[in-house]
């Protein structure tokens, strides 16, 4: 189990840096979902259980909505002022509906190229800040590699469990 007093929770600076970037524009649509799980069966601890992911939802809930969308440019533009250590090694799951991939027959959980989401704002946020791969349906997986060297080893690495799924509750 994840342990603060001995373990980094790559993922706090970052929700902060989201939390206070909508505070300044009284934006309160975003809602932080999870991001500390259990180890999997095998007693595995890595993405969400080894603090390096978060799972990020509106408050209407649905990710077929323009809302949605706008949300989801926000947060990545919050991302943009982050300091560079931070840049270029973040994993962005983003659902199979909407304007994200749309409904597209893609993989979910591996990398692809940006070139496959609708949005062209999309594309260019991506690009600066990481990698984008299909993820399950009404949230935004954020994962974060910053305390590495490099982040080129995990271009393509998406930190979900062995039997962990995403569930909208």
């Amino acid at each position: 189990m994840l342990n603060p007093n001995n373990h980094i929770i790559q993922a706090l600076p970052i929700i902060h840096h989201i939390a206070e970037s909508a505070k300044k524009e009284d934006y309160k649509e975003i809602i932080i979902g999870s991001f500390i799980r259990g180890a999997d069966k095998k007693g595995a601890c890595t993405g969400h259980c080894a603090g390096r992911c978060i799972d990020l939802n509106i408050s209407s809930r649905s990710f077929e909505s323009v809302a949605a969308l706008q949300m989801v440019v926000r947060i990545l533009g919050y991302l943009t002022n982050l300091p560079d250590k931070y840049k270029k090694s973040m994993g962005f799951g983003m659902p199979l509906q909407g304007q994200f991939f749309g409904h597209q027959n893609l993989t979910k959980y591996k990398g692809v190229s940006t070139t496959l989401l609708k949005n062209e704002e999309l594309r260019k946020l991506v690009n600066q800040l990481g990698y984008v791969f299909p993820d399950n349906d009404n949230h935004l997986h954020i994962q974060f590699n910053w305390l590495s060297k490099s982040a080129s080893n995990y271009e393509t690495e998406v930190v979900y469990e062995e039997g962990e799924s995403y569930e909208n509750s």
